[in-house]
């Protein structure tokens, strides 16, 4: 075997090596919003936006208020998640959103803060 034939053979086998793990990256979240807040306790649904690629395996949500905070722990396949609040959810509040996932058999997290103010 020649050393081109070599160098074209390590070339390719690295572009499919890196091809493989590129299709394991995770879906980032890139929003989170609080669509609207109901009942008594105080339900807060969240829709969470997320960018192309597999979703991660576990999504904890965090919604903190002036007054109020609540969190949910979903699977990553879903779009909406309520919150249950343990006070009224006032205009400025953040959401927390922590996506984790496995690599490879390496636990993968993120996290994303998000400000939003209710209209």
């Amino acid at each position: 075997m020649k050393r081109t034939d070599s160098f074209v053979l390590a070339t390719a086998l690295l572009a499919w090596a890196a091809w493989g793990v590129w299709q394991q990256r995770t879906a980032r979240v890139t929003s989170a919003t609080v669509v609207r807040v109901t009942g008594s306790p105080p339900k807060a649904d969240i829709r969470l936006t997320f960018t192309a690629g597999p979703r991660p395996a576990c999504v904890l949500v965090d919604v903190r208020g002036e007054y109020s905070e609540g969190s949910s722990t979903v699977y990553g396949e879903r779009d909406t998640i309520q919150v249950i609040l343990d006070s009224p959810l006032r205009a400025q509040h953040t959401v927390t959103v922590t996506a984790s996932s496995r690599i490879f058999g390496c636990l993968q997290t993120s996290t994303q803060v998000f400000h939003n103010t209710l209209v």
